[in-house]
């Protein structure tokens, strides 16, 4: 299985570690480009590409988004997440005494729509 991980912090970066040990293949990719990424890509060998967001959305069979809350509205089009398995990863807490996300459903209900998809499935 292909899996695409959107964001690659510390998070992203140890789940493309874990998946490309496992022997599954990864397609990773962040806000600043997949140029970025030469040297995880080389670390985790041939198992592993970069691509621009929805490039990699495209390419995966599982996409998980690794991305702070904030930044997932219009990071991809509604067409390359469908069909897709899409585990939302980000996270809308802001601290101690942030508010909760407007709106009020938590991320993943938001989430899904912008990604044209069904929250918890």
């Amino acid at each position: 299985m292909r899996t695409g991980i959107i964001g690659t912090g510390r998070i992203g970066t140890v789940l493309a570690r874990i998946l490309v040990a496992a022997g599954h293949q990864v397609v990773i990719a962040n806000a600043r480009g997949p140029q970025t990424l030469g040297r995880l890509v080389a670390e985790l060998g041939p198992a592993a590409s970069a691509a621009h967001p929805a490039e990699a959305a495209a390419q995966a069979e599982l996409l998980v988004l690794m991305v702070p809350f904030e930044r997932v509205r219009g990071l991809l089009p509604p067409h390359a997440v469908q069909d897709k398995v899409l585990v939302d990863a980000t996270n809308a807490f802001g601290g101690p005494g942030a508010a909760p996300p407007p709106g009020g459903g938590g991320a993943p209900a938001q989430v899904a729509p912008w990604c044209n998809a069904a929250p918890g499935g």
